[in-house]
């Protein structure tokens, strides 16, 4: 279970921070600041209990194919590092090309160039046809029938861009347990998804 006060201080921050969301200032440079407080809390994924550090460093991994990342300005970002950046919005994570597309073929369906590997999430988001061969996917998935490696592919990416939309909205740091049952529904801290599990009535 995460030190209460170290979750309580951490929600206040992201509350606060939520006054500001959006704002295009200058990103600030954390590289100096230390993450293993912040990697040691608890956070819910897929129903499992695990450290922030270890989702942090999956959830890169699977966004980007590397446990680190360098911007388009040159620095290398750990996975707690993206991960506060990212929810925070410290950023415009939206235009970095971060996001893993390794398979010919399907960046040839897409119009992407071949010789690039990591495409931004507002490119992959705006094209019809990703969404068009992942539903496709899906389809075939439902009723138990293979999928070809193309649509494996536009599967996996569609997946990345879903979880690059749950990191930046917030709605993936399941930091706050529930108070009757560990293994209930974790919640992001935010007023309205806190509101059923902790009020004064």
């Amino acid at each position: 279970m995460p030190n209460f006060f170290s979750l309580a201080f951490f929600a206040v921050v992201l509350l606060l921070a939520g006054t500001s969301r959006g704002q295009q200032a200058a990103a600030p440079d954390t590289r100096g600041l230390d993450f293993k407080e912040f990697g040691l809390l608890a956070i819910q994924d897929n129903g499992r209990r695990k450290p922030i550090d270890t989702f942090a460093r999956q959830t890169l991994i699977q966004l980007t194919g590397r446990s680190s990342y360098t911007d388009k300005a040159g620095r290398e970002w750990t996975p707690n590092d993206f991960l506060l950046s990212a929810v925070l919005e410290t950023r415009d994570w939206k235009e970095e090309p971060m996001v893993l597309v390794s398979f010919g073929e399907l960046k040839e369906q897409l119009g992407l160039e071949k010789t690039q590997r990591r495409f931004s999430f507002a490119q992959l988001s705006g094209s019809v046809e990703l969404p068009r061969i992942a539903n496709e996917a899906r389809e075939r998935k439902r009723v138990e029938r293979p999928l070809n490696r193309l649509q494996q592919e536009a599967l996996s990416v569609s997946d990345r861009l879903a979880l690059f939309a749950r990191v930046m909205d917030g709605s993936v740091l399941l930091i706050v347990p529930s108070p009757k049952k560990e293994t209930d529904p974790w919640v992001p801290p935010e007023p309205l998804a806190m509101a059923s599990y902790y009020n004064e009535s």
